[in-house]
């Protein structure tokens, strides 16, 4: 029947059967009224499952629909009507997968935790935000949902299709992949994605213990993707290979890769630092007289000061860049919302097809410190030039390497480097 409120009035209540009795609205599937079987009471209400369970919501009364009465002009202030609107809005919630019950309960979404979980880390990066917003986006599904809805297979479907959308993207480019993965397309990203949610179910699971239950992928223990070590270092052999494309000129005399990209991947190669921190490098952190970079603990991954002596091949690259007398605070200046250069994966993009091997960012920091392992130095002094933590141990907490400490090994790898790279100047034979 459609249901109004003269069909209302005449369902019998109690009904003679003495069980409730459902009777479903003709214009709106899910809206319906449950009749008592044993009172007078009649419950406007919407049903429908939701995430695989049944649930039902009582929207209002008759009795609490005639307690409204009527406006100054005599009109219903509420009517069937108005609640039909209303079971429409819930009932699309529902089909969203939003669950009335838990919502009443008070839980928090998916959503909700995601959001108080960022919040509570301040301290984080944008790059590593972002990185665990788009990890979160493969379970974007269930954000309005509480945790307590999400089942093991909820959890372990959203994994698989995590990894099945990172290869859809891969396939429609019709690239070779880079030779630097080892595994398949996706397969990190999927773990990242779960690793990243884990995170944030821990995290909601010791501040609501009553209502978020424990991890349910605990079933995947042993089952994820493996992803092995990457080759990410330019072999010594290919050095001088690397160097020549980073430095080749086009027919006007130009650099193929733009002097400020020239510029910056050589700097990561003779330094070994982290890509972005190489790239909001400020003029305030270069030194040239004290042949010091340093770079405040606001901006390391480390959150630690970090003092880096210039190699020989390092202060000419920077006093030349300086010498260009471009303007700005940023060593690398790019034209973005930063100010800063962002993304070097074009150039080196273009340096990888001249050279045969796939190189990025990370892969020249593994290189400089593979060339620097064969350098004679201190044993902590390697961890130091990368900005590693040094190795712990009963001793560990008693090294404190200062930059000048850094400043003969920093020299030596640098003048390894050029000599690898084939630009190493000739030392006289004087003594």
């Amino acid at each position: 029947m459609k249901l109004t409120k003269a069909t209302l009035a005449k369902l019998p209540a109690p009904d003679p059967s003495g069980e409730q009795r459902l009777y479903w609205d003709d214009e709106l599937k899910g809206f319906g009224v449950l009749v008592s079987g044993v009172t007078a009471t009649k419950s406007l209400v919407v049903q429908r499952g939701v995430n695989g369970r049944k649930r039902r919501v009582v929207l209002t009364t008759l009795a609490e629909l005639d307690a409204a009465g009527v406006d100054e002009k005599g009109r219903p202030r509420k009517t069937v009507d108005d609640v039909r609107a209303e079971a429409a809005e819930l009932l699309v919630a529902m089909r969203k997968g939003e669950d009335p019950r838990a919502k009443r309960r008070g839980e928090k979404t998916l959503r909700e935790w995601r959001e108080e979980y960022l919040a509570a880390r301040p301290a984080l990066s944008a790059r590593t935000r972002r990185t665990y917003e788009d990890a979160l986006a493969a379970f974007a599904r269930w954000d309005d949902r509480p945790l307590s809805d999400l089942s093991p297979d909820d959890v372990e479907r959203g994994y698989r299709a995590a990894k099945e959308a990172v290869a859809r993207r891969v396939a429609k480019r019709r690239k070779p992949r880079s030779d630097l993965f080892v595994s398949g397309p996706g397969e990190a990203a999927a773990n990242t994605a779960l690793r990243v949610l884990r995170s944030v179910w821990k995290f909601a699971e010791g501040r609501d213990p009553g209502r978020v239950p424990p991890w349910p992928a605990e079933r995947l223990r042993g089952g994820w993707y493996e992803v092995g070590a990457r080759e990410r270092h330019v072999r010594a052999d290919d050095l001088g290979k690397f160097y020549a494309a980073v430095n080749a000129r086009n027919g006007e005399g130009d650099y193929v890769v733009g002097r400020l990209m020239r510029d910056y991947v050589l700097l990561l190669l003779y330094t070994g630092m982290r890509r972005e921190e190489a790239a909001s490098l400020r003029w305030s952190d270069v030194d040239l007289a004290a042949e010091m970079i340093r770079v405040s603990a606001f901006r390391t991954k480390a959150k630690k000061r970090f003092d880096l002596p210039m190699s020989a091949p390092v202060r000419e690259l920077l006093a030349a860049r300086r010498a260009l007398g471009v303007e700005g605070e940023f060593v690398f200046s790019g034209r973005g919302e930063t100010g800063y250069l962002r993304d070097p994966r074009r150039a080196l993009a273009t340096v990888s097809k001249t050279v045969g091997f796939a190189v990025n960012a990370h892969s020249l920091r593994h290189t400089f410190e593979t060339v620097a392992a064969g350098v004679p130095m201190p044993g902590p002094a390697l961890p130091a030039l990368i900005h590693h933590a040094l190795p712990k141990g009963v001793t560990a907490g008693y090294l404190h390497l200062t930059a000048e400490d850094l400043r003969k090994p920093a020299r030596d790898v640098g003048e390894r480097l050029r000599q690898l790279c084939g630009n190493g100047r000739r030392r006289s034979k004087k003594r």
